[in-house]
C-alpha cells in the first residue's frame, strides 16, 4: 500500500464514497480541517493530507476509517468468477474411460502433499469436491469435475509419495503419461509446488514432461499463508530457478486458508480459455459449453 502525505490545501469532506469506490475521510480539531484522508478502493491507494504535523496523534480516526472502507471494499468486491455448478462427473485410470463430450479440460498436477486438492476446492468455492485426505497419496485415479457445465477441471494423481511401491509408482506414471499424450481436450496444466521449498526433481520432470509434449503450463505456488510476506518474492525467486522458467511465466501464489490468489489464477484461467477463441463468461446460459471440434 502507497501512502502520500502532502500540506492540506483544500476543504476535506466527512466520510462518504461514490459508485466509483473512491472515499474521503477528515478529522475536525477546533472547527479546522486538520486532517483529511483520501482513498482510491481500486488503486488502494491513501493521500493524506494535513495542516497539522501532529496528525500522527489521531492515526486510530486513519485505522477506524480504514476498517470502515475495507468493509465497504469487501461488500462492493463482486465474484471475479461464479461457480454456478460443480459436478464430479468421473474417474478414470484408462484413456477409454475419458470423458466422451469433448469438453476442453484444465489439468492439476502436483506432489502428494503439496496441497493440491484443497487448491482446487477453493478455485471452485467448494469445501470438498475435491476429497482432501490427511495421508499423501490416496488420489490414485484422473478425476474429472465439469464447472458450469462449460468445461472440466482434472485432478490428477499426486506423485513422489515415498511410501508407495515401485510398481504403484511406475503404474501412476503410465496413467499420467497415457492422459497426457492421448488427451486432445487438454488446454493447458497447472503444476502446483509448495512454495515454502525448492521445487522437488519430480516437479523439475513434471515441468520439463509438459514442455516437451508442447503442453501449455503455469505454476501455482501453494501455502502462500505459511511464510511471511517479505518471503514471498524470494521463494517465487527460488521456483523460479529450479524449474528454469523464463520471466513471462508467471508464478501464481494462493492461499486456500485466507483464500488469497482466486481472482489471479481465474484471470489466468479465463485469458487461457481467451486464447482458445472461447469466453466461461458468467452471463452465458447455463449449459452452453466449449469444445474442441
Amino acid at each position: 500500500m502507497y501512502i502520500r502525505t502532502v500540506p492540506y490545501q483544500r476543504k476535506a469532506e466527512n466520510l462518504s464514497s461514490d459508485k466509483k469506490g473512491k472515499a474521503n475521510f477528515c478529522v475536525r480539531k477546533r472547527k479546522k480541517d486538520v486532517l483529511s484522508v483520501n482513498y482510491d478502493m481500486s488503486e488502494q491507494i491513501f493521500d493524506i493530507r494535513t495542516t497539522d504535523r501532529t496528525y500522527s496523534r489521531l492515526f486510530w480516526r486513519v485505522q477506524q476509517m480504514v476498517c470502515v472502507l475495507s468493509k465497504m471494499q469487501f461488500e462492493r468486491k463482486e465474484e471475479f468468477m461464479k461457480i454456478n455448478d460443480v459436478q464430479m462427473n468421473l474417474s478414470a485410470v484408462k484413456p477409454e474411460h475419458y470423458p466422451k463430450d469433448n469438453l476442453l479440460e484444465i489439468a492439476f498436477a502436483g506432489r502428494s502433499n503439496v496441497g493440491k486438492s484443497s487448491a482446487i476446492n477453493t478455485l471452485l468455492k467448494r469445501r470438498s469436491i475435491a476429497r482432501v485426505s490427511q495421508s499423501p497419496g490416496k488420489t490414485r485415479t484422473i478425476n474429472f469435475f465439469t464447472v458450469n457445465q462449460q468445461f472440466y477441471f482434472v485432478d490428477l494423481p499426486g506423485y513422489g509419495y515415498a511410501k508407495l511401491s515401485k510398481a504403484e509408482q511406475e503404474h501412476w506414471g503410465k496413467m499420467m503419461e497415457d492422459y497426457f499424450i492421448q488427451s486432445s481436450k487438454l488446454i493447458h496444466l497447472f503444476l502446483l509446488v509448495d512454495i515454502r521449498h525448492e521445487p522437488k526433481d519430480t516437479d523439475v520432470q513434471m515441468y520439463e514432461f509438459s514442455k516437451h509434449w508442447n503442453i501449455p503450463v503455469s505454476v501455482i505456488a501453494t501455502k502462500s499463508d505459511k511464510i511471511k510476506k517479505s518471503q514471498l518474492l524470494k521463494n517465487i525467486s527460488i521456483i523460479r530457478k529450479k524449474l528454469n522458467m523464463s520471466k513471462e511465466e508467471p508464478v501464481l501464489p494462493i492461499s486456500s486458508l485466507k483464500k488469497t490468489g482466486v481472482d489471479e489464477i481465474w484471470e489466468k484461467i479465463i485469458a487461457i480459455f481467451a486464447e482458445q477463441g472461447v469466453d466461461i463468461d458468467n452471463e452465458k446460459e447455463k449449459g452452453e459449453s466449449f469444445v474442441v471440434d
